[in-house]
C-alpha cells in the first residue's frame, strides 16, 4: 500500500474513472480542532493522502479525533519532516509528489502569512 499512489475512486461514491492524485499538505497547523476539520473535509473530498510538514499538530490528539468525527480512520496521513528542517521536509514533500505522479503546475497554497511576499515554487 502507497498513499501516493493514484486512487481509483470508490464504485458507490464517484463515476469509475480513475482519479489523479490529491494531496493535502499542512504546514505547521496547530490548532487540533482545525486539523480535525480538514481530515473530515479530506474524506469529503476524496483526498489520496494528507500530508503533515513540521509543526502540525497530530492527527491521533484527542481534540483532533474527535473534530474529525471518525475521519481519522480512512483517510491516510503521512508526516515529513520529523527529524530534517523545514526546507528539507519542503523538499522531501515536492519529491514525494512529483514520484506520485503530481504536476508541479497542479500544486497549490495558500497561507495566513501577511508578510505580503508571494513566494513560489
Amino acid at each position: 500500500y502507497s498513499p501516493l499512489a493514484s486512487a481509483a475512486p470508490d464504485d458507490n461514491k464517484m463515476d469509475a474513472k480513475i482519479m489523479p492524485p490529491f494531496y493535502l499538505i499542512l504546514d505547521g497547523l496547530s490548532d487540533p480542532g482545525n486539523v480535525g476539520t480538514l481530515l473530515r473535509t479530506c474524506a469529503a473530498s476524496h483526498v489520496t493522502a494528507l500530508i503533515l510538514l513540521p509543526g502540525s499538530c497530530d492527527v491521533w490528539n484527542p481534540k483532533a479525533v474527535r473534530s474529525a468525527m471518525g475521519a481519522s480512520f480512512s483517510v491516510p496521513v503521512l508526516e515529513i519532516g520529523k527529524a530534517g528542517g523545514e526546507k528539507e521536509a519542503l523538499d522531501e514533500v515536492l519529491d514525494l509528489l512529483e514520484r506520485g505522479g503530481v504536476d508541479n503546475d497542479r500544486i497549490f497554497a495558500a497561507t495566513m502569512d501577511d508578510s505580503g511576499d508571494n513566494a513560489s515554487l
